[in-house]
């Protein structure tokens, strides 16, 4: 590899452990000449409060630029960016800087392939644990030249920050999804397109609380077809969906094809496009979705119930049923420990929101396109992490060379 390097771990870098403190000496508030106290959930989780200790001294202690990980539950997993003393659960790695650089066996231990084999080598116990020894067998591969080390942790990095930003879009957008779906699922729009208050609007009471006086309150047996079609006796070869194929975000991602002597005893409903699929088993989990076009005629399980319906629109039910309104309902009577289930029965008796069919067109429009925004950025994401896998391929093992990326322009 001419200029490039391959060296085991042990021979560029040396490992030092954190420090196990109990969670009565562990502080909420930072006292004078407390050092933060980093946990694994710190770099899995943003969400978690900080902890303080006492300073450890400068064995225990790591900067935002010191290379983490995790040696025990998730082994090899890579932390940076925080300052602070780190638990006994995770060891600092510290590299020969004459060598190689922080950034680039950073970016080089958290390749894919590299994430499975500590992983793998972890042990197959209780709790996996990463083995000094078995780490130190790990090979890596470096450009002599520090530039290009530096060349490509940039390009690797400016990646990597992108897809950060993506993510937290998405995940702004989720949470605008969630906080208008129970303002449109409970609120509406009037016509002109604005969403209804109580200050500006007539509501009334109703058993699933306030809604707009135009509104009613049924039950889904009231309004809706449950199961109402059966597989055809004559049907020899059926194409058939079970509870396992619907996935996140609500749609049926596969199917199987059967003879019908030698197909599951549970293919029994004939389903229409448009029908809104209900998993009977742990509804709370959502395994609901809309039958599109492309599966009009096909066959599911009877762990779902089929809801039908000619006056209301399907995509707004899906929205109401993976609502709380729906979840708490059948969190209720939902029965059994080891599968608890609802049936077609206490599905049916379950109350709805039933706006104007008009607005239900509007609400849905809205949902809709919010929808279209988050799958937009979904795709980019994919993209990016796509891209970011070639590139890692190529420059962490110098098959592609910096300068012969940077000529071709592939970066942008």
């Amino acid at each position: 590899m001419g200029d490039w390097k391959e060296k085991g771990i042990g021979k560029i870098a040396h490992f030092s452990q954190g420090i196990q403190v109990p969670i009565e000496m562990q502080k909420a508030i930072r006292e004078f000449g407390d050092v933060r106290f980093i946990r694994i959930v710190d770099y899995t989780q943003n969400n978690q409060e900080e902890r303080f200790i006492n300073n450890p001294g400068e064995k225990y202690i790591v900067s935002k630029s010191d290379i983490v990980m995790v040696r025990y539950g998730t082994p090899g997993l890579i932390g940076r960016g925080i300052n602070g003393a780190i638990a006994n659960n995770m060891f600092k790695i510290n590299p020969d800087e004459d060598v190689i650089s922080k950034d680039y066996l950073s970016c080089f231990l958290n390749q894919n392939h590299i994430q499975k084999l500590l992983s793998e080598g972890s042990g197959s116990t209780t709790m996996a644990a990463l083995n000094f020894s078995f780490l130190n067998t790990i090979l890596v591969v470096f450009p002599e030249s520090k530039k290009e080390q530096s060349t490509i942790s940039t390009i690797l990095t400016t990646i990597d920050q992108a897809i950060e930003k993506t993510e937290q879009l998405i995940a702004k957008y989720e949470r605008i999804k969630t906080g208008l779906m129970q303002d449109l699922l409970t609120r509406g729009i009037d016509e002109q397109g604005n969403i209804r208050s109580e200050e500006t609007h007539e509501f009334k009471d109703s058993p699933l609380g306030r809604i707009p006086k135009e509104w009613e309150v049924k039950k889904i047996k009231e309004i809706f077809l449950l199961d109402p079609d059966r597989k055809p006796n004559e049907l020899k070869e059926i194409d058939y969906i079970s509870i396992n194929d619907v996935e996140y975000p609500n749609q049926i991602l596969r199917f199987s094809s059967y003879n019908s002597k030698n197909a599951p005893s549970r293919a029994q409903r004939l389903i229409k496009h448009g029908d809104v699929l209900i998993s009977n088993v742990r509804p709370y989990l959502r395994a609901f979705a809309i039958v599109p076009e492309k599966y009009d005629d096909f066959v599911c399980s009877t762990g779902f119930t089929v809801i039908r319906s000619t006056e209301f629109d399907s995509h707004l039910l899906l929205n109401f049923c993976l609502s709380k309104f729906f979840i708490n309902q059948l969190n209720i009577v939902m029965s059994g420990s080891n599968y608890p289930a609802v049936n077609k029965s206490q599905i049916g008796n379950c109350l709805i929101f039933v706006p104007p069919y008009n607005e239900q067109l509007q609400i849905v429009e809205i949902i809709q396109n919010t929808n279209i925004s988050i799958k937009r950025m979904t795709n980019e994401l994919k993209k990016m992490e796509s891209i970011k896998q070639a590139l890692m391929q190529d420059l962490l093992t110098g098959k592609v060379r910096v300068d012969a990326l940077m000529n071709q322009n592939s970066i942008s």
